[in-house]
């Protein structure tokens, strides 16, 4: 087509995409899905806890939630341009999406929170190039912890 020096604004672009039927779009992911009775299970659980607390003794500083969230080293793009109405919508990554780590956050009942735990998995630990000073190390059968 032999362009030169093309330059096209932000309302040239969107006009543009309206004309050949483009959109930015958002990748599609399967979340899971909640139980029936979901409300009912956390209505037991909370009468649960309560119950062990008190029978226990236990101070609400002493009981902890945590989760455990994957983290991953490649991020491929949320958002790609594609055609208006696709049903699907590919991603070209790295091929590392799944090669990550795993953050432990914790926080208690009194809403003190606990620093982050990271789950690498690995076999043995590696020498400390991080720039963060990391209280312990502690190894487990399919990784190891830094905390």
């Amino acid at each position: 087509m032999n362009v030169a020096h093309f330059v096209g604004g932000p309302s040239w672009c969107s006009r543009f995409m309206r004309r050949n039927r483009l959109s930015v779009r958002s990748r599609t992911t399967v979340g899971q899905k909640l139980l029936e009775n979901w409300e009912e299970k956390v209505t037991n659980i909370h009468q649960f806890v309560s119950q062990r607390k008190e029978e226990l003794a236990i101070q609400a500083d002493r009981v902890f939630n945590t989760d455990k969230v994957p983290m991953s080293f490649d991020a491929p793009h949320s958002r790609i341009v594609d055609t208006t109405g696709a049903e699907s919508i590919p991603v070209s990554t790295t091929g590392h999406e799944k090669t990550g780590f795993t953050v432990v956050l914790a926080c208690s009942e009194s809403r003190k929170k606990l620093k982050p735990m990271v789950i690498f998995k690995r076999k043995q630990c590696q020498k400390k190039t991080s720039p963060m000073v990391w209280l312990s190390t502690a190894t487990t059968k399919d990784g190891w912890i830094e905390i």
